[in-house]
């Protein structure tokens, strides 16, 4: 990848839902009903965002979990996090789970003929044939020319056919082949192969604190076995499933630690507690225009506002014309505190509802739902907005943000 070096891994984040209820096989990231693999992604692009210095030129999904057979979910992604614009390249890689590794080679491809850095994203919300939930969560990579975080280098590839897990489209749980398919498929030890394999199937490995990650799981438990060797040493990543098998290797930088101690603590995080389930929806007919979404997504996905240049005022919903005032378009804080609250009782998808008025750190004001999973919040609580799904109509969802305590880390 981008020659013998590969890629050099600048920075990672990790984004969980923040119920992990406990279970046999220890704690599991459970979505709730206004997170997917959008919001969970975006979380974990806009973490990293934080830390970076430089625009991204590439946005690379990997998921198996997208709530659109056709139509793209990457490019929601890209409006929420900022990143959404002409010079942006934007693609998505699926079918199994195998795909968190094998959309690597793109971004090798995308930063040694574009540039970089390269945002890649690998987010699952897997279930079994009954819905229940198996993990969910979303990790991002910045990968660039150069960096201190590590480096990735792909060392080889195969396919044949192997139905050991598959999902059909209109089902939202994962059916298991015969077990005697268990390791089917799977390459031989390579001599050059080092000390720490990392070997990431349809259920494994299984980390506590977020359960199986599906695409997201070898990057996942890669970077927080790097964390813990030395510079130099190298952690071999080999995810396999249906037959599709990729091999790369993670040599360990200067940073690689400091990324691990963030996406451990991560997973350390969360409360113990089923996911809120949306309450129902006979009924309920939010109106949806496809023409609006589009021309509002600035203030739906990007939270842009204006600000009065004269007495410096924060305006959101932006409003349309001047009316002789000069305003300059500026991005709403995602942060402040609780200005003040109520709860709607007749909002019917998932429902009774916190209503929010929240005081930006901006000096702006926020009003919006609080996200479902969190205790009442108070008046000061320290908060901040990330991004859910109001409802869903036809298959489409509405993005917007809800209002999480600040204490609820859900990424980092």
């Amino acid at each position: 990848m981008t020659g013998a070096d590969g890629m050099a891994l600048v920075d990672a984040g990790l984004a969980l839902p923040t119920c992990r209820p406990s279970g046999r096989g220890g704690r599991t990231a459970a979505a709730a009903y206004d997170e997917d693999v959008v919001t969970l992604g975006a979380m974990a692009v806009l973490d990293v965002l934080e830390r970076a210095s430089a625009q991204p030129t590439a946005l690379l999904l990997a998921t198996t979990s997208s709530p659109l057979a056709e139509g793209g979910v990457a490019q929601e992604i890209a409006e929420l996090t900022g990143l959404a614009g002409p010079a942006l390249h934007v693609a998505e890689h699926g079918g199994t789970v195998a795909a968190g590794l094998g959309v690597l080679p793109h971004a090798a491809g995308v930063l040694a003929t574009v540039g970089g850095p390269v945002v890649v994203v690998a987010a699952e919300d897997r279930r079994d044939a009954r819905e229940r939930p198996l993990g969910a969560g979303a990790i991002c990579l910045v990968l660039d020319h150069t960096g201190t975080a590590g480096r990735l280098r792909w060392v080889a590839s195969s396919a044949e056919l192997v139905r050991d897990q598959w999902r059909p489209w209109d089902e939202r749980g994962i059916r298991d082949g015969d077990r005697a398919l268990a390791g089917a498929g799977a390459s031989p030890p390579r001599p050059d192969q080092p000390e720490t394999v990392i070997s990431a199937g349809p259920r494994s490995p299984r980390l506590d604190g977020a359960g199986v990650l599906g695409c997201a799981a070898p990057l996942t438990a890669g970077l927080l076995a790097a964390a813990d060797a030395n510079p130099d040493d190298v952690v071999r990543l080999v995810s396999r499933a249906g037959g599709v098998q990729h091999t790369v290797d993670l040599t360990v930088g200067r940073t690689t630690g400091v990324v691990g101690k963030r996406i451990q603590a991560v997973l350390d995080a969360g409360i113990d507690r089923p996911p809120p389930r949306a309450a129902g929806t006979a009924g309920f007919e939010p109106f949806t225009s496809g023409p609006r979404a589009w021309r509002e997504r600035g203030q739906d996905l990007r939270l842009e506002a204006q600000r009065d240049r004269r007495t410096g005022e924060t305006i959101f919903p932006a409003v349309p014309g001047s009316a002789g005032r000069e305003l300059d378009q500026v991005l709403l804080s995602r942060t402040g505190r609780v200005l003040t609250m109520t709860t709607d009782r007749v909002y019917p998808y998932g429902g009774p509802v916190q209503m929010v008025v929240v005081e930006l750190d901006d000096g702006g004001r926020f009003y919006g739902q609080a996200v479902p999973e969190a205790p009442p919040l108070e008046i000061d609580d320290p908060v901040h907005l990330v991004p859910r799904t109001l409802y869903t109509v036809d298959g489409l969802a509405q993005r917007y943000w809800k209002v999480a305590p600040a204490t609820v880390e859900a990424s980092g």
